[in-house]
């Protein structure tokens, strides 16, 4: 008797290119394509953006470029009378820590602050928000109803930013997305779209869409740091038709939070970034 045994050939992994250093003569759709694809970018997505290519002779300029066309970049501002910061979005995208950085940032900045949490559901979500604000020596305050929220929302004094923490909510129930809505619009706040980096890209599309659809205008990506493709937060933002504003690539509240910015995208879809080391390259390419 003979028994032959064989091993099933694993599904081929598509690496990151490190195309940056190529030195080979390469079509630019296709150093761009290429990278589009390994970073698991949508067909549709990523067609959108080699049709705005325009031939720079180089990767990172014809990338810059077509993403500063196809997409908005419109970083989070602290201009005194704007409107209430409301952060949304699916549970465990890191809202909390982006609101404590947001409110250090002010702070830093000796604007006044106010934060408020309408997350009453979370276990150790008040509290991981009490000990932030505490140390940041602001009062948080707490909305857990409609009518709390409207009056805790109005700012104490007009240069005051007012920021609200919402709770995380299931993106595909249309009960959960409606009352969030509702709750944000009572109060005339600006809902930002806060999303993790390295999701599943056709999720993250259809979580784009929703919050889009619900008055959503800008994309806000925590965990940059802790991600290797970035396809998803590309199809979110077309899904959504989102506007990218900031980024947090460090889970320190005083540091790890900057603009984004269509050539530092650029950069890093078309680079091979060692994950710990990403925080570390992206601070010192835009500061």
């Amino acid at each position: 008797m003979r028994i032959t045994a064989a091993l099933d050939t694993p599904e081929e992994i598509i690496p990151l290119p490190n195309i940056l250093n190529l030195r080979a003569p390469v079509a630019l759709d296709e150093i761009i394509g290429n990278a589009l694809e390994a970073h698991g970018t949508p067909r549709g997505t990523a067609d959108r953006l080699l049709h705005t290519l325009r031939d720079s002779g180089n990767p990172c300029t014809a990338l810059g470029r077509a993403l500063g066309a196809v997409f908005g970049f419109e970083p989070l501002g602290e201009t005194a009378g704007a409107r209430p910061i409301a952060l949304v979005g699916p549970p465990g995208a890191g809202k909390t820590i982006t609101i404590a950085k947001l409110a250090a940032r002010a702070a830093l900045a000796d604007r006044p602050v106010k934060v408020i949490t309408t997350d009453g559901f979370r276990a150790g979500g008040v509290d991981q928000l009490v000990a932030f604000t505490r140390l940041l020596e602001i009062p948080l305050h707490k909305a857990l109803s409609r009518a709390e929220l409207e009056r805790r929302a109005k700012p104490d004094t007009p240069d005051q930013l007012v920021l609200i923490d919402t709770a995380g909510i299931n993106p595909f129930s249309p009960a959960e997305v409606r009352h969030l809505s509702e709750l944000v619009s009572s109060v005339d706040a600006e809902p930002v779209l806060t999303l993790a980096a390295g999701g599943d890209a056709l999720d993250s599309m259809e979580i784009g869409e929703v919050f889009g659809a619900i008055g959503v205008g800008r994309l806000l990506v925590t965990r940059l740091d802790a991600a290797r493709r970035l396809g998803s937060i590309l199809a979110a933002a077309d899904g959504g038709g989102l506007s990218f504003s900031n980024v947090s690539v460090s889970a320190h509240v005083a540091r790890g939070f900057h603009v984004l910015e269509p050539a530092e995208l650029a950069r890093l879809l078309l680079s091979d970034p060692i994950q710990s080391a990403l925080a570390f390259t992206f601070d010192e390419a835009v500061l």
